[in-house]
C-alpha cells in the first residue's frame, strides 16, 4: 500500500509540474486566451502523458538525464504544434524553467544526503520507496506554484530578451550538469558525501550567476532606457521647433491682419463689393479661421494647449481649461513641450478608448507665489492596472511605453517638485506640485 501511496503522489507531482510549466508559459509568450477547444486538449494531454511518465521515472531514479531531455522536447513539440510562433523564446523559457526545479531538487537532495548518509542511495536516489522522496520534490514544486500565485496573468517577454534567456539557459545548464555528476558520484560513494557543503556551494554559484546576469541585464536596461529618454527629448525639441513655427506665424498674421483690415475697409468706403469679396476670398483660411486663446501669458505653454486642444475636440473629445495668468516660468521651452506634451497625450489616448460620451480633460494651472500647481484629468473606460505602485501599460509596445511618464518625472525631479496620481472609479488624476520656482521673462 506505501508504494502505491509513494507511486501515485511522485505521479501527482509530476502532473503538477508540467501544468506549471505551461501556467509561466501562459504568462509570457503562449496566448490562453485564444487557444481553441483541440489545443486544450492536446496541453492536457501532455501535461497527463509526460506528468505520469516523469512519475513513474522519479520512482526508479531521483534524476534522469535522459527523462529530463524527454520532457523537454515533448513540452516543446506539444507548445510548437499548439502555436508556432516565438518558438526561440518558448524553447528558452522552457529549458530554463526545468532546469531551475531540476537545481532545487538537488538542493533538496544535497541536505538530505547530509541527514541520511548513506542511506540516500536505497532511500531517495534510486529504486525509493520512501515518503521522504517525495517531500523533497514536494518542496520545490510548493515553492514555485507560491510564485506562479503571486504572478500577474498576462505578462509579455520581449523578443530582445532572447539573447538574455539563451546565456541564462547556458548557465543553468552548466551547473545543471556539474551538480548532476556530484551527487552521482556521492550516491554511489565514489565521492565523499558532503551534502551540506555541496548545497551552500549550489547556492553561491546559483546566486553568483543571477546575480552576474542581473547586473548586465539592469546596465542594457539603464542603457536603452537613457537611449529612450534622449530619442523623446528629440521629439520634444522638435514639438517645441513647431510651437515656434506657429507662434511666429501667429505673430506675422497679426501684424498682417492690420494691413488686410485697412484694405477692407478702403473697399467698403468705396462701396466696391466685388473687390472686397475677391480679397476675402484671397485670405487664408488660417486667418479666418485660426484662434488664438491666451490662458497663461506663456507663448509656447499657450499655443501647445490650443493645438492639443484642437486635436482632442476633433475627436469629440471636451477640453476645459483652467489657467492663471503666469508672468515666467523657470522651464525651458523644450521642458515645457516635454512635460504638457506627454501628459496631454496620455489623456486624451485613454478618453479615446471610451465609446460613449464620457469622454473629456480638465488642465488646471495655479500659480500661488512661487509655486505652481498642475493637475490634469481625464475620463477612463477601465482602471489601469497597478503592481508595486506603478501603471501597466495595455499597449502592445511595451518596450516604448512608459518613457513619457519618465520624461516628465525627470524634469519634476529636477526642479524639486512632486509627482502624484490618483485613479477613481472612472477619473484619473495627475498631479504635479513645484514648491519653488525662480521666474523667467518671456520673450
Amino acid at each position: 500500500m506505501g508504494r502505491q501511496i509513494h507511486g501515485i503522489v511522485l505521479i501527482l507531482l509530476s502532473i503538477c509540474e508540467v501544468w506549471m510549466c505551461y501556467q509561466v508559459l501562459y504568462r509570457t509568450v503562449l496566448e490562453k486566451e485564444h487557444l481553441r477547444k483541440w489545443q486544450k486538449v492536446l496541453i492536457w494531454g501532455n501535461i497527463l502523458g509526460a506528468g505520469i511518465i516523469l512519475g513513474i521515472n522519479r520512482k526508479l531514479l531521483f534524476f534522469s538525464i535522459t527523462m529530463f531531455v524527454f520532457v523537454i522536447s515533448i513540452t516543446l513539440f506539444c507548445a510548437w504544434i499548439v502555436e508556432r510562433k516565438n518558438m526561440l523564446i518558448k524553447i528558452e523559457i522552457i529549458i530554463l524553467y526545468y532546469t531551475i526545479l531540476a537545481l532545487l531538487d538537488f538542493f533538496c537532495g544535497f541536505i538530505s544526503m547530509e541527514m541520511i548518509g548513506k542511506q540516500f542511495w536505497e532511500e531517495i536516489y534510486k529504486f525509493s520507496q520512501s515518503m521522504v522522496q517525495c517531500a523533497l520534490f514536494l518542496i520545490p514544486r510548493a515553492g514555485v506554484a507560491l510564485l506562479l500565485a503571486k504572478w500577474e496573468e498576462n505578462g509579455l517577454v520581449l523578443k530582445g530578451d532572447r539573447k538574455k534567456l539563451a546565456l541564462l539557459c547556458a548557465m543553468f545548464l552548466g551547473l545543471l550538469r556539474i551538480y548532476w555528476v556530484i551527487m552521482m558520484n556521492m550516491a554511489i560513494d565514489a565521492r565523499k558525501a558532503q551534502g551540506w557543503g555541496a548545497a551552500v556551494s549550489m547556492v553561491f554559484v546559483s546566486v553568483l550567476t543571477a546575480g552576474v546576469f542581473m547586473f548586465f541585464h539592469r546596465f542594457q536596461l539603464l542603457k536603452t532606457e537613457n537611449k529612450m529618454l534622449l530619442e523623446m527629448e528629440i521629439l520634444s525639441e522638435n514639438h517645441m521647433k513647431d510651437m515656434k513655427i506657429m507662434m511666429e506665424k501667429n505673430r506675422i498674421q497679426t501684424h498682417d491682419m492690420k494691413h488686410h483690415l485697412l484694405i477692407l475697409r478702403e473697399y467698403g468706403q468705396e462701396k466696391q463689393w466685388d473687390s472686397l469679396m475677391s480679397y476675402l476670398n484671397e485670405l487664408s483660411d488660417d486667418i479666418l479661421v485660426q484662434k488664438k486663446t491666451v490662458w497663461t501669458q506663456v507663448g509656447i505653454l499657450d499655443t501647445l494647449l490650443e493645438q492639443k486642444k484642437t486635436k482632442a475636440e476633433s475627436k469629440g473629445i471636451e477640453v476645459r481649461v483652467q489657467a492663471d495668468r503666469i508672468v515666467g516660468l523657470p522651464f525651458s521651452d523644450m521642458e515645457i513641450c516635454t512635460l504638457f506634451s506627454n501628459l496631454l497625450d496620455n489623456a486624451i489616448e485613454a478618453c479615446e478608448k471610451i465609446e460613449d460620451d464620457r469622454r473629456w480633460v480638465a488642465i488646471q494651472i495655479t500659480r500661488k507665489s512661487g509655486m505652481l500647481y498642475l493637475t490634469i484629468s481625464n475620463s477612463i473606460k477601465d482602471r489601469p492596472a497597478e503592481q508595486e505602485g506603478k501603471l501597466i501599460t495595455n499597449k502592445q509596445n511595451h518596450q516604448l511605453h512608459g518613457y513619457g511618464i519618465k520624461s516628465v518625472q525627470k524634469i519634476v525631479r529636477k526642479y524639486e517638485g512632486d509627482f502624484s496620481y490618483q485613479i477613481r472609479e472612472s477619473e484619473f488624476i495627475v498631479t504635479i506640485t513645484f514648491w519653488r520656482l525662480e521666474e523667467r521673462n518671456e520673450i
